[in-house]
């Protein structure tokens, strides 16, 4: 693609481009612009799908910012970054239309679904995307009318790629609806958290800006993240991953969060004040708050002064043992300041949610902002004000406080107090002299303790696939499973699904993502596609050809034609139209239209001329001598391509042949059948044959290395299981999983690790490694299938006995030794599925065990019998020293 680049504009545009004509085999290079990079962007932008998004300046807009707009996309300035809704509108045109060729000879295409005309060589991106933590984000947020809102975006890259974030207004409007667009549009950066509210900025001097919170408003954010590089080297090579998150913001009528007493503007280091707030309870019920002080007027609020307290309405607090000045921003003539405020502000933020209050921040006549200047009394030795540990042992000593006055002449007395609320101790050591003047400090120390030791996260049983279909009617819309999740101390599973058209409304993708978070574990995630995507003509059941006949009664009746589509018989319009041609001769025409619910359509006219002069034709009989096979097999890989060197043709000197192919889908992916029409066209007649092609997978994937082999080992150098892969001839995604068992054999432990490969179609490949344990000198109790012996002596390290039998009388059940070396025993079994059959939450306690039935309900009748075979386990527990951990493995019902 290239664009033209004009050195001088002789007109008003500086640049002009076809919307989409990347993707148009005709258009893709339907563009000009002058020397500049962000005219060029512009119309770049364009060329790929996105509109404008200024609210004013020109049409064929979304506009999703205001006036005239900062991203690129718009008219204003900086205009050197894509907003959200611009790479949106860009993703979904790539959607409809951005097929690629794999290879860069060009030959094979990916994405053949898409309908784009102008094909590019891809390469297909190894870059995870990010993940957006949304278990803390709502989707809706109501609130009372006036409050100020911020978003904070807590995002983690499977890659550990640097991230950037952008938080942008995304209520999407055309040209003849009214514009809703609000808050300005910033580039993206590695700040995760934005604030709107009113505050003074300056533009060519300063500017109120004040946002129109009232009752009845409605705001669409789009929260997203992008992973990036941090050289340009890097970043030039790299393919950028999204994810985005939606919430609305809507005000409601009820009391505004607002900041109600503060009204000082000048205070003393360590001076208590008690700061009050309106907080609509109906609204805000059940939430705390924490405050914070900013000594740059709100560019940071770094310092902590609460760091947790009650939502309602009132707290003390401490100003810290900092000095906080005053600014002038703006001077007359006579060096008078006319804007001017104290440094200090102070915020109250509503923890887990998005609502926070400022204390007076207005610069218009000095009264905004605050300031803290000493105090008569001077307090030493101070510790840390915000202390992090990771367990109760590390909290420091309390710091030996001294104090000095100005004011009087007998040593300051000070008095110490420590609270403690959940994790949370907070020091307060308040001074007073002889004058009765006081200054306080105080330390808060959280333990936040270091994350347990937990098995990641993973995702059981068969995970959603992705899935194209060519006809409509072959996919059902249905509710997305809940996928289970093992690992990690307590994780949850959530799920976000959008479904977006494609460009030219013939079809729809539904993104389904499943996020597992944990509060220890690393996050991790598993997307589904579903591609319903039709683009192909209905088919008629017959094309009637032009003919010439030499009067009216020759002239037969139209045909009467059915069609179909995907199978499904649809309807068929027709007509006829009588006219009169250059030649003076009589044409009647008939037409048939067939149009599906994609709004593809197929048309055909027949064209009938009526000639008295004409001589009649001699009769022809147009037919295939020579066909290949009307039915073959072929590989998923070895596809034939359509050969017209099979056929002969007899009965018409001059033929031309042509060729459709229609897809039926399979049972998966890389089975499936086509029908090839092959067409034979000449002397106004035409001859059709079909073939079937079964198209199918049927060999399993390879794997890649050296297969282990079988081995003996003492009991301390047993080898952990070994990662594989696997190749596949049709599939790109194999599968590989890992599992093991153990059991007895002639009086050694066996391991068996187990790998079993899979393709998209079913076909598995499978290798066992067979590990015995030789017997040491001190027996050991055996720890796979069996249960113990008796006579041995008990042992610190915890063993578990696996070994189950549902045989009414028999001992052998899920067995914890030493059970006198530990305690709080809570256990959890799931079957292959990952489907949970059993809990336990005082396990091995009066006669509670796991004897082969399940105790839960859902999946199986609660007391029923559970079926032989492999299980697995998540054994939670404590050391008789307190210490938790946790242990999990299989274990196997006979």
């Amino acid at each position: 693609m290239w664009v033209l680049l004009l050195l001088k504009s002789r007109s008003r545009n500086n640049g002009l481009a076809v919307l989409g004509g990347a993707f148009d085999a005709s258009k893709k290079a339907a563009a000009v612009a002058i020397k500049s990079y962000a005219t060029i962007g512009h119309e770049l932008g364009h060329m790929f799908g996105s509109l404008h998004t200024f609210t004013t300046g020109g049409d064929s807009t979304i506009k999703t910012e205001p006036e005239n707009g900062t991203s690129i996309m718009s008219y204003g300035s900086p205009r050197d970054f894509f907003s959200l809704p611009s790479i949106y509108f860009i993703r979904r045109r790539i959607l409809g239309d951005g097929a690629y060729y794999q290879d860069r000879a060009r030959t094979i295409l990916k994405k053949e679904w898409l309908k784009g005309e102008n094909p590019v060589f891809g390469i297909d991106t190894k870059n995870q995307a990010p993940i957006i933590d949304v278990s803390k984000l709502e989707s809706e947020y109501r609130l009372p009318k006036e409050t100020f809102f911020q978003f904070t975006i807590n995002a983690t890259d499977p890659d550990n790629d640097p991230l950037l974030y952008a938080i942008h207004q995304a209520d999407i409007k055309n040209d003849e609806t009214s514009s809703v667009a609000e808050f300005v549009t910033e580039k993206s950066s590695s700040v995760n958290t934005k604030a709107y509210y009113t505050h003074w900025v300056t533009e060519n001097g300063f500017l109120r800006k004040q946002y129109d919170l009232k009752v009845g408003k409605e705001y669409t954010f789009w929260l997203g993240v992008n992973d990036t590089k941090n050289t340009l080297n890097e970043r030039s090579n790299h393919a950028t991953r999204y994810d985005m998150h939606e919430a609305k913001v809507k005000f409601v009528e009820g009391k505004p969060f607002k900041i109600t007493k503060f009204e000082g503007k000048k205070y003393k280091m360590g001076e208590k004040v008690t700061l009050t707030w309106d907080v609509d309870q109906t609204l805000f019920q059940n939430t705390k708050v924490r405050i914070l002080l900013s000594d740059d007027f709100g560019k940071t609020f770094k310092h902590i002064l609460v760091p947790e307290t009650e939502n309602d309405g009132s707290c003390e607090i401490v100003m810290p043992n900092i000095a906080i000045g005053r600014k002038v921003y703006y001077t007359d003539q006579n060096g008078r300041p006319i804007f001017h405020s104290g440094l200090g502000l102070i915020k109250v933020e509503v923890l887990d949610h998005i609502a926070f209050a400022l204390t007076d921040n207005d610069i218009r006549t000095g009264e905004g902002g605050f300031e803290i200047e000493k105090s008569v009394i001077t307090l030493n030795n101070l510790p840390e004000k915000y202390v992090v540990v990771n367990q109760e042992s590390e909290i420091p000593l309390k710091a030996n406080v001294t104090a000095t006055s100005t004011c009087g002449s007998n040593p300051v007395t000070i008095v110490n107090k420590e609270e403690k609320n959940g994790n949370i101790t907070t020091r307060t050591w308040t001074a007073t002299d002889d004058c009765n003047n006081q200054t306080s400090f105080v330390q808060y120390i959280e333990v936040n303790p270091l994350p347990e030791s937990v098995q990641p996260l993973q995702f059981v049983g068969t995970l959603p696939k992705d899935f194209v279909t060519y006809c409509h009617n072959t996919y059902t819309e249905n509710q997305a499973p809940q996928l289970q999740v093992i690992g990690g101390k307590s994780p949850k599973v959530y799920l976000t699904e959008n479904k977006q058209l494609f460009g030219d409304q013939k079809g729809f993708q539904i993104k389904r993502v499943w996020v597992a978070v944990d509060e220890v574990a690393k996050t991790i995630s598993h997307t589904q596609y579903i591609v319903v995507r039709d683009i192909e003509k209905p088919e008629l059941s017959a094309y009637p050809q032009d003919m010439v006949v030499k009067s009216r009664s020759e002239v037969p009746q139209r045909a009467e034609l059915t069609a179909t589509d995907c199978g499904n018989k649809i309807e068929v319009k027709s007509s006829t139209d009588d006219r009169i041609n250059g030649q003076g001769k009589e044409v009647i025409i008939y037409s048939w239209l067939a149009t599906d619910s994609y709004g593809n359509e197929e048309y055909h006219e027949q064209t009938i001329t009526i000639d008295p002069d004409a001589t009649s034709p001699p009769p022809i009989d147009l037919k295939f001598i020579t066909t290949p096979p009307a039915s073959i097999s072929a590989t998923c890989n070895a596809v034939l391509s359509a050969d017209y060197s099979q056929f002969a043709t007899d009965g018409c000197p001059s033929v031309n042949i042509t060729h459709t192919d229609t897809k039926i889908n399979g049972s998966c992916a890389n089975t499936y059948t086509i029908k090839r029409l092959y067409t034979a066209t000449g002397c106004d007649r035409s001859v059709s044959f079909e073939q079937i092609i079964s198209v199918r997978d049927d060999k399993a994937p390879t794997f890649n290395e050296s297969l282990p082999t079988d081995i003996s080992v003492e009991e301390n150098k047993v080898p952990i299981q070994v990662d594989l892969n696997a190749t596949d001839n049709c599939s790109e995604k194999v599968e590989v999983i890992k599992s093991q068992e153990e059991r007895q054999e002639n009086g050694n432990r066996v391991i068996i690790y187990k790998w079993e490969a899979s393709d998209e179609c079913g076909n598995k490949v499978t290798h066992e490694q067979k590990v015995t344990i030789k017997k040491s000198s001190q027996p050991t109790p055996p720890t796979g299938g069996v249960q113990p012996p008796t006579g041995i002596e008990p042992t610190k390290e915890m063993i578990v006995y696996n070994g189950v039998s549902t045989e009414s009388g028999s001992e052998n059940y899920l067995k914890i030794e030493p059970i006198e070396n530990y305690k709080n025993l809570q256990i959890e079994i799931f079957n292959e599925l990952g489907q949970k059959v059993y809990e336990s939450k005082n396990y091995q306690k009066n006669g509670e065990v796991f004897r082969g039935y399940a105790n839960v309900k859902g999946v199986f009748r609660k007391g029923k019998r559970l079926p032989t075979g492999t299980y697995f386990y998540i054994l939670k527990y404590q050391d008789i020293t307190g210490k938790s951990d946790t242990k999990q493995g299989y274990l196997f019902v006979i």
